[in-house]
């Protein structure tokens, strides 16, 4: 039976140079932009952290604001202090009874990444 290898979440925004400019300051690197044209703007992107990937579309067809993304981290209240350095603005990490340590940040166009660890 066929292995999946990688899951990449796509991102709808509506302003991609917005988006992209907000993921960086959450640590992410611009892996790649597209469009259709040298004097057109960006429509579609990838983003990635620690191995870990986020796509980011303008396209209609691909996904919708709103989303959100679970992401597992090993060390969440130092991950809290790096975006409170970076002045992003973000709740402190909590204790759910659920087992896990969480937090999360919300992007330009609402959608939100939620990062957790186990208690």
């Amino acid at each position: 039976m066929p292995h999946l290898v990688k899951f990449t979440p796509i991102l709808r925004v509506k302003d991609l140079p917005a988006a992209l400019s907000f993921y960086t300051r959450v640590g992410f690197a611009i892996d790649f932009e597209f469009k259709f044209s040298e004097n057109d703007r960006p429509h579609y992107a990838g983003v990635s952290r620690d191995g870990q990937s986020l796509h980011l579309s303008t396209f209609g067809e691909n996904g919708q604001t709103n989303t959100q993304v679970f992401v597992t981290v090993d060390d969440i209240d130092a991950l809290h202090s790096e975006f409170a350095k970076a002045g992003l603005n973000c709740l402190a990490p909590e204790d759910m009874v659920w087992g896990q340590r969480e937090m999360s940040i919300r992007d330009l166009d609402g959608n939100v990444l939620r990062f957790a660890m186990p208690i």
